[in-house]
């Protein structure tokens, strides 16, 4: 999966690539990218081209774009949708399934016989869903990672485990990681098969990590490769 923009005369992630970094060191012409990808994410047009196999792909569909990493939401409605959705076949194959059943059943009785009882004009209860069950109980995913890096991720796999995105773009997120921290945060996206452009203003050389592609644009625009 290959990544390019119009203007820019270099790719921003190859085909071969599973990371790399895009540095824009004029602030301008970073906003100007930066809102351009986050439209034609939105379904907008724009100068941005993602192809896989020669063939120019969905950026809507396949590309999702963390602008505001600080800000990353662990539990949105549609992986929600589709974490219940699996939870429900992981229950039905479940041995304990059978006693969840009949707890349920007990209690729709119960509270059918104890609404009953408030002699109000009451339509009789029908056993829950797992669905709702689950919505109940608050049922979703982790979010009280310890540090940035896990945060980041852990919410990667899940956005292409239940979103269905396959590359991923997030910007600004390097100022907030160490040395460390960012290396760690490289080996797991590798490790975990993922694709992930890190867009920044500027990275220095002491985080940068080894044998990892970045494309930097200078404040004259013009474009420097370093592997």
């Amino acid at each position: 999966m290959k990544l390019v923009h119009t203007q820019l005369e270099n790719e921003l992630m190859q085909d071969q690539q599973s990371i790399g970094f895009l540095i824009v060191e004029k602030p301008v012409f970073l906003l100007e990218l930066c809102r351009e990808l986050l439209a034609q994410a939105e379904g907008e047009d724009g100068r941005f081209v993602l192809s896989e196999n020669y063939k120019p792909i969905s950026i809507p569909r396949n590309l999702h774009f963390i602008d505001s990493p600080l800000r990353i939401e662990h539990n949105p409605r549609k992986a929600i949708t589709a974490l219940y959705k699996e939870l429900e076949i992981f229950l039905a194959e479940n041995p304990a399934s059978g006693e969840l059943q009949s707890l349920l059943d007990r209690m729709t009785d119960l509270l059918n016989q104890i609404l009953l009882e408030s002699r109000l004009e009451l339509a009789g209860l029908e056993q829950p869903s797992w669905n709702s069950i689950f919505k109940f109980f608050s049922v979703s995913f982790r979010s009280d990672f310890s540090g940035m890096g896990e945060d980041i991720s852990n919410y990667l796999n899940l956005a292409k485990s239940y979103l269905g995105f396959s590359f991923f773009a997030i910007f600004g997120v390097c100022q907030f990681l160490t040395a460390e921290s960012l290396g760690l945060l490289c080996k797991q996206i590798a490790y975990d098969d993922l694709k992930v452009l890190f867009i920044e203003s500027c990275l220095p050389d002491e985080k940068r990590p080894p044998d990892i592609r970045t494309l930097t644009v200078d404040s004259d625009l013009c474009e420097i490769v370093m592997v």
